[in-house]
């Protein structure tokens, strides 16, 4: 049995079922990274698998379902609304580079062209 599987496996229905990523960890035989790259990868399959404090579970109700939707989409937005400052600041950066004779934008495109 291969780690998404054991996952798969393990990953109980509702949230009084949830199994923590540490005991999750421990049964695939993965790190923490590994793990959460794995649970992506199930996602992404279409395997809706929900998660909180409590550790990973599969949603048993429209509740459950519904509170991990909500949780899942104020992080995205969170991140989207970082992205925007991050966004505004590269604009911010282009315009002084543009008129900036030492861009280091422009040196790497220089070394580049000349390597």
């Amino acid at each position: 049995m291969n780690s998404a599987d054991i996952i798969k496996a393990s990953i109980g229905e509702g949230e009084a079922a949830a199994i923590s990523s540490g005991e999750l960890k421990t049964l695939a035989g993965l790190s923490e990274r590994e793990l959460r790259k794995a649970i992506e990868h199930l996602r992404r399959e279409g395997l809706v698998i929900a998660s909180n404090s409590k550790g990973y579970f599969k949603p048993a109700d429209l509740y459950e379902l519904e509170r991990y939707i909500e949780q899942e989409t104020k992080r995205a937005k969170s991140v989207l609304y970082t992205l925007k400052t991050a966004k505004r600041y590269r604009a911010e950066l282009a315009l002084k580079s543009e008129f900036s004779p030492n861009s280091r934008l422009d040196e790497e495109k220089d070394g580049a062209a000349n390597g």
